[in-house]
């Protein structure tokens, strides 16, 4: 879903659905308003789910927190197979980490 001024508490609730769900394979959420907090909360039920594989977040204004979370993430979920963060706010920081995430 895209450009449905999501934001970052209606995310969190979301975000408990996709830790236990089991056949959700691709999900868009872009062009909302997610944010850090969002972000964070997502990157922390994706490292319990095991079906979803793509997942689209371009243009949700996540920085460096959920940059990070989403790293961690990455650490512990093995299905997760594309990752998509363009055109958020995400610097240096959120960038390095992730970039170690897939070393």
């Amino acid at each position: 879903t895209w450009d449905n001024n999501i934001r970052s508490n209606g995310v969190v609730l979301f975000a408990s659905c996709i830790k236990v769900n089991k056949t959700l394979k691709n999900l868009s959420i872009r062009t909302n308003l997610i944010q850090d907090w969002g972000g964070e909360a997502l990157a922390k039920a994706l490292s319990a789910n095991t079906s979803i594989t793509h997942l689209n977040l371009w243009r949700n204004k996540m920085g460096d927190r959920a940059a990070v979370a989403f790293a961690k993430c990455l650490k512990e979920n093995k299905t997760l197979t594309k990752l998509s963060l363009w055109n958020n706010i995400i610097g240096n920081e959120g960038g390095n980490a992730i970039a170690h995430a897939l070393r």
